[in-house]
């Protein structure tokens, strides 16, 4: 089910979306709106500069995600190329710049959590749970500068279906599949409460392990981050689309 839907054409299609599941969508800082002839839409999209600092997130990620399964889809455009995976702007450093996120801290992605970071390795698309941190990156992507493009993020920890059995992480780039992984994701409410008694621990409680654990897009909440780009849109669910199945 599409939990959030937004084409960004002003400020106040940030917390108005086409599809909200309550997700009490905001921002901070603030967001330049500019003139984008390459989006699919209105003609205008949001930019994030290194002085506005805009930040997209809502505070609950479990009305938007789940760690089962999901989707992320946004448009968006960066000022300088990327080349097989890489944005050319960090192609020799070691800063990450966030995509998007759940449960991002100030040392990366906490347990549980997922997301997505531009690194000088390639487009990295990482989930951390009990199982483990476990990463997929894509180094084939080429995009020129000020293009606007779409990234796809996929997961299921059952495996997706379409996908060749056992994938359970998938990341596309305008339409394409790039890369897939079969990391083990788990949904520690669904384990037996037995093995943490056998642990000494205390099972984990609620309908969700993403609640009150924020989503963030192109920025968290301690600031890090300093990429400069523009988004036309965001998409999110919190199960494999039926249009992907029906592709594959």
């Amino acid at each position: 089910m599409i939990t959030y839907y937004s084409d960004f054409k002003d400020i106040k299609s940030i917390n108005n979306p086409l599809i909200d599941n309550n997700s009490e969508m905001r921002y901070s800082g603030f967001f330049d709106v500019i003139k984008n002839d390459s989006t699919p839409y209105f003609g205008t999209c949001l930019q994030k500069t290194l002085h506005n600092k805009g930040r997209i997130f809502c505070n609950d990620a479990s009305k938007v995600l789940t760690i089962g399964s999901g989707y992320v889809n946004i448009l968006i455009s960066l000022p300088n190329n990327i080349v097989k995976g890489v944005y050319s702007k960090i192609r020799n450093s070691d800063d990450r710049f966030l995509i998007w996120g759940v449960n991002v801290g100030q040392l990366g992605i906490g347990n549980p959590g997922i997301g997505a970071f531009f690194t000088k390795d390639g487009i990295e698309f990482l989930v951390h749970t009990s199982a483990g941190s476990y990463t997929i990156t894509d180094q084939e992507t080429t995009v020129m500068s000020d293009s606007t493009f779409e990234l796809e993020f996929l997961w299921d920890n059952t495996g997706i279906t379409g996908l060749e059995d056992g994938v359970t992480m998938l990341l596309r780039s305008n339409g394409q599949d790039i890369v897939g992984g079969s990391a083990p994701i788990i949904n520690d409410l669904d384990v037996n409460s037995d093995f943490y008694t056998d642990i000494g621990q205390t099972a984990p409680t609620g309908t969700s392990v993403f609640e009150d654990v924020p989503f963030c897009l192109l920025e968290n909440v301690y600031g890090l981050n300093n990429l400069n780009c523009s988004v036309s849109r965001l998409i999110l669910e919190d199960e494999i689309p039926q249009s992907f199945i029906n592709q594959h």
